[in-house]
């Protein structure tokens, strides 16, 4: 049980790292800077994916399937907008629907 809090303790300050990508890659698409940010993007899926198996490690600790099913689906989304090279809507899922889920996991989080 005690690893399984470490990895949460590890997952929330992961996700404030996490978070200053997201917002540092909304800053590249914004600023019309497409080539930086998606070289930001593979970082933060990566970083998606490490807090999707801590999550899942700690499923008896902490119920985030749905947190993890909203990723899962935002991402998705991403992938379709990166090949429509639609970078504004990258943008978009990334600073409000990818930032809120993982504002809603950290709040999850804190409650342990």
């Amino acid at each position: 049980m005690n690893n399984k809090i470490e990895i949460l303790n590890t997952a929330q300050e992961y996700i404030n790292s996490l978070k200053g990508g997201i917002i540092q890659t909304v800053n590249y698409y914004q600023n019309g800077e497409e080539s930086k940010a998606s070289d930001f993007i593979i970082k933060i899926c990566d970083g998606i994916e490490w807090l999707a198996k801590a999550l899942t490690l700690t499923h008896d600790v902490i119920n985030s399937e749905e947190d993890l099913n909203q990723l899962n689906r935002k991402l998705e989304e991403i992938v379709e907008a990166f090949e429509n090279e639609d970078y504004i809507l990258i943008s978009d899922l990334l600073e409000y629907e990818i930032m809120s889920i993982l504002d809603e996991i950290q709040a999850n989080i804190k409650q342990i």
